[in-house]
């Protein structure tokens, strides 16, 4: 077995959370003492106290917002600034030969611009927190490096028609309603926030950053002129709903590390007519495709576990379906209102059909209730007019009502003895 040699040692201290860490660490043995005076940058929080254990400190890395700063006060509006400047004048000039301040015991905070002299110079400051576009703006010409900028409705008056290099969020709502026709996203974005661009009626194309993760919720909602959308490989989550609903997209694919399509996602995309899914998928949430009318088939990987209430209601043109093998019950009106959708096929343990699930389905013809099916619930097939032959399952226990109501050419419906209810107007 290999032993950590002193390298390695600093390598995997840099994972530590507390001081107490580096200090047990030192003390093993003695080829780790020392750690904390190799390193050129904090890899925790600091306070005046632990500071003078990192001896050759060059680069100083501020982690949260409530970090020592060590009075470099990056943080400071102009309006901020304009009182520290009037504080400083009242602290510098009639007190120039002071040297010993007692402050009482309750008094916690002491304002870094009260002693400006006082601060400790670094090198260079890194600010891995968050903080919003106009902070950077502010300390444009000093040696702070953010890495986490959100840019937000009060900071775009900085901006100048485009996204800054610098930012790595786009906070909420920052383009709505905008009149934008296209957008080129930087490289560094990783997040777009809720309702960035909603109802951007004239936004034709957006071009998105290989770095981009997540895209929130109603995101591009009623970009009506939109009909292209290539997402990044690297999307892992789409968030909340609504998120390309009523866009005139044609086709997407959705990449590999997405495991969920959110609620209403793709809503009343009617021009949509070819989705490709990875078999990353696990959940189709509520309404996803619905009202998807150019939508005609679509092919559902295995790893699909759930497919939610609505999934596929009203998408009028989809002709035929392949439940996955782990899809054990068929929610509320999925498939309502596929007006075109003549064969299902259910390889999986599928034990409960809830309600309206396949009403107004007028293209089905016939279907097979399969072993297993325990419950079908109210109005499951009700409005399918051309529905003329019914196999149900000896495993059914009840059928709710109005379930066969308005198959006109449904003559016979043979109920296996296993039934033990059925709701009101059944037929």
């Amino acid at each position: 077995m290999s032993k950590l040699d002193s390298y390695n040692g600093m390598v995997v201290s840099q994972h530590f959370s507390s001081i107490r860490d580096f200090i047990s660490f030192e003390q093993v043995c003695k080829k780790f003492n020392g750690t904390m005076a190799k390193f050129h940058y904090n890899p925790i929080p600091l306070t005046l106290k632990t500071i003078e254990f990192f001896e050759s400190l060059e680069t100083l890395y501020i982690w949260q917002l409530t970090d020592e700063n060590f009075g470099n006060d990056y943080m400071a509006s102009k309006k901020q600034r304009d009182n520290e400047n009037m504080h400083y004048h009242i602290m510098q000039h009639p007190f120039k030969k002071l040297k010993k301040v007692c402050y009482p015991k309750m008094m916690k905070l002491k304002p870094s611009y009260w002693f400006p002299n006082a601060s400790v110079a670094f090198f260079k400051i890194v600010v891995w927190h968050d903080v919003e576009y106009q902070v950077v703006v502010d300390n444009k010409d000093k040696n702070v490096v953010f890495k986490n900028v959100i840019l937000n409705k009060e900071s775009k008056k900085y901006c100048h028609g485009t996204i800054p290099e610098e930012v790595t969020e786009i906070g909420e709502e920052l383009f709505e309603y905008d009149s934008i026709t296209s957008i080129e996203i930087p490289k560094s974005v990783t997040k777009l926030h809720n309702s960035v661009f909603e109802s951007c009626t004239n936004l034709t194309s957006v071009s998105f950053p290989d770095k981009l993760c997540i895209i929130g919720d109603s995101c591009f909602k009623k970009c009506n002129h939109l009909n292209e959308i290539v997402l990044p490989a690297h999307l892992f989550e789409i968030e909340g709903k609504n998120v390309f609903s009523e866009c005139n997209i044609t086709s997407i694919v959705i990449p590999k590390f997405v495991t969920s399509i959110p609620s209403q996602c793709f809503f009343e995309c009617k021009l949509l007519s070819k989705v490709t899914l990875h078999d990353s998928v696990e959940c189709l949430c509520s309404f996803c495709f619905a009202g998807c009318d150019e939508l005609c088939h679509i092919d559902l990987p295995d790893s699909i576990t759930s497919i939610r209430a609505g999934a596929f209601k009203f998408c009028k043109k989809l002709k035929s379906v392949t439940l996955p093998s782990k899809i054990d019950v068929i929610r509320t009106v999925t498939f309502e209102g596929c007006v075109e959708l003549s064969e299902i096929k259910m390889s999986g343990q599928i034990n409960v059909m809830e309600n309206y699930c396949f009403r107004d389905c007028l293209a089905l013809k016939e279907f097979s209730i399969p072993n297993g099916v325990t419950k079908v619930g109210d109005g499951c097939f009700a409005g399918c007019s051309m529905l003329s032959k019914i196999d149900i399952s000896s495993t059914v226990r009840t059928i709710g009502k109005q379930c066969f109501k308005g198959c006109g050419l449904l003559k016979i419906i043979p109920l296996p003895i296993t039934v033990e209810s059925y709701g009101a107007s059944t037929y």
